[in-house]
């Protein structure tokens, strides 16, 4: 699935973030998304997700995709969690309560595999969410959308709350979930990409309020 930006523009409290922007995500890349603080890079990954409108332009996709099958098929990763009261497993099942999901509802010997590998220090199922730490519930939430398995995963500093080592669990997540299938595509703003090996898979975009550049 490819991700076409046509001619979009948009402001924010007056300033320009980007205009007449016009870009191509193609699947099977890993980009990694950079630019200044508030030249719009959340702000983007939100309007490809239609969490937010561009003032003109438009996004479109190469499948023609209704917006349930493009709420699976393209997850954003927030900077900040979202868990609800309940149990570890409670909150990794959450997305599966949905019609859309509940045909790929993981089984408890696939959720332990997912723990064990996210929490090395030890969490269980059954421990409640809402007392892990803020970095262990950015790590919950990150294996989650993992479990859903889209072809599009937009990153939007899921690592920010991390130590280093604990983030190098998630990004070693991320990059095997990018190599699972040869269509997959991730785009990851992050100040730490360090734990990513440059592949002639990765693309380093610069955005700004000129447009988008390809670095290297």
């Amino acid at each position: 699935m490819n991700i076409f930006l046509n001619e979009l523009s948009h402001k924010f409290e007056g300033q320009n973030l980007f205009s007449k922007l016009s870009f191509t995500f193609e699947e099977g890349t890993f980009y990694f998304l950079k630019g200044g603080s508030g030249c719009g890079k959340s702000t983007l990954l939100k309007m490809i997700v239609n969490l937010l409108k561009p003032d003109s332009g438009e996004i479109k996709f190469s499948l023609d995709m209704d917006i349930l099958t493009r709420r699976r098929q393209v997850q954003l990763l927030p900077q900040l969690p979202v868990i609800i009261s309940g149990s570890v497993k409670q909150n990794l099942l959450l997305p599966f309560e949905l019609p859309m999901n509940k045909d790929k509802s993981p089984s408890d010997k696939v959720l332990k595999e997912l723990i064990d590998r996210f929490f090395p220090e030890g969490v269980s199922l059954d421990k409640d969410a809402e007392s892990l730490s803020h970095g262990q519930k950015q790590r919950l939430a990150v294996g989650r959308v993992l479990l859903l398995d889209p072809q599009v995963l937009l990153c939007d500093e899921p690592t920010s709350a991390l130590d280093s080592a604990s983030r190098k669990i998630v990004d070693a997540e991320i990059n095997e979930f990018f190599k699972s299938q040869p269509d997959k595509m991730v785009v990851y703003i992050s100040h730490h990409d360090d734990s990513f090996v440059e592949n002639e898979s990765s693309v380093t975009l610069q955005l700004s309020s000129s447009g988008m550049e390809v670095n290297g």
